[in-house]
């Protein structure tokens, strides 16, 4: 039997313990160990830890429309993007739905007239078929009617990422469970691990020393599939008697990881690297030329750097909306001139037709994200 690493209770047999993921699996990540705990210490880490960072990380989730290291979807942002003074909930398809429908009733001299704003017509003439059937009417005793649709740009996304504690213990947690990958069971439960197993738990002795957000150490280059991937690097140097590791989400958020100040075995150098849109990964053994020391040392955040790395997320993003936008305006009017393809065939009708919806949209659409790093 091992023992559980967080709660050092015998609870399950070598290979059957809960899985952990090298990088959450709400981010994307698939990569897993089942010798590190049990499953009340998962849930109850998943709760206390894991559950604030994911949270704090998934509008770059829903964004990115990724799928779960479990094949679940992104999260909807719910009011997450303002146009004007109304608020859309935000889908991992990159559409933007209304919180509510507007509706507005008024009756005049025997007439009643209305007003529906709406995601789509669908939807309107779906509330007013209700609002007309609580009076005992139905479509049929609407007189006059005209259906708008109105697009609209220049909405926008805000957030600000502030990393707690937990969300850093969080960071920690993922760090060890990739070097559980690469060491024996036993090795992980030596008390060269203790400082970071109790950090993770919620002990604060050490928490100065364990985690930094860390925009002054640089990551391998070479060992990179996106600017979008995660990666984590394990670096332990039998010389130094160190452990660390190098944790980068999304290409742009990157911290420093301590392990152990006590490392007692042979030297080791590995990565972890996976793009959560494509999963397509890397997990191999490296070249170790690295200063530990150096890197302890000189750890810190820098803000005007941070946002710095960040800008490569961004516009992947801006770009992949923009991709998506233009993808709509052109089903949009095949559907309009009953089309099944946009091909050399098609009406200079058609042609115009969605050159001036892309003109319309490009003018009018700013830059789609805009973040602050705290």
């Amino acid at each position: 039997m091992l023992n559980c690493i967080y709660c050092n209770k015998p609870k399950f047999t070598l290979g059957k313990g809960s899985k952990e993921h090298a990088i959450l699996s709400s981010l994307g990540g698939r990569k897993l160990s089942q010798n590190i705990c049990c499953e009340d210490c998962n849930n109850r880490l998943g709760k206390s830890i894991d559950d604030g960072l994911s949270n704090n990380l998934s509008p770059i989730s829903t964004q990115l429309n990724i799928k779960t290291g479990r094949n679940k979807k992104a999260p909807t942002q719910i009011n997450a993007v303002k146009l004007g003074d109304e608020s859309y909930n935000l889908l991992p398809t990159g559409e933007m739905l209304r919180s509510g429908v507007q509706k507005e009733f008024n009756k005049s001299e025997g007439v009643t007239s209305f007003r529906i704003i709406a995601n789509n017509k669908e939807q309107a003439l779906k509330v007013l078929e209700g609002q007309l059937k609580a009076k005992g009417k139905s479509l049929n005793d609407v007189k006059d009617g005209i259906i708008t649709e109105v697009s609209q740009y220049g909405a926008q996304i805000s957030h600000t990422f502030s990393f707690t504690e937990n969300d850093l213990r969080s960071i920690a947690k993922m760090a060890l469970t990739m070097l559980a990958t690469k060491i024996s069971p036993e090795r992980l439960r030596d008390k060269a691990f203790v400082n970071v197993v109790n950090y993770i738990n919620g002990n604060d002795e050490y928490a100065d020393d364990i985690v930094f957000s860390d925009t002054n150490t640089e990551l391998p280059s070479e060992h990179k599939l996106s600017d979008i991937n995660h990666r984590i690097f394990i670096y332990a140097s039998q010389e130094e008697n160190l452990c660390i590791a190098l944790v980068e989400l999304y290409g742009g958020f990157k911290f420093s990881v301590l392990l152990s100040r006590e490392w007692c075995g042979p030297n080791l150098a590995c990565c972890y690297v996976i793009d959560p849109i494509t999963t397509e990964k890397l997990d191999y053994d490296i070249c170790f030329n690295t200063n530990l020391n150096l890197i302890l040392a000189n750890r810190g955040c820098q803000q005007e750097k941070a946002i710095q790395q960040l800008k490569p997320l961004f516009d992947f993003i801006t770009e992949s909306d923009l991709k998506r936008e233009e993808a709509k305006i052109i089903s949009a009017n095949l559907e309009k001139f009953n089309l099944v393809s946009l091909d050399s065939n098609c009406s200079e009708e058609v042609f115009k037709a969605i050159v001036t919806d892309l003109t319309q949209m490009y003018l009018k659409r700013p830059s789609s994200t805009r973040s602050k790093l705290v």
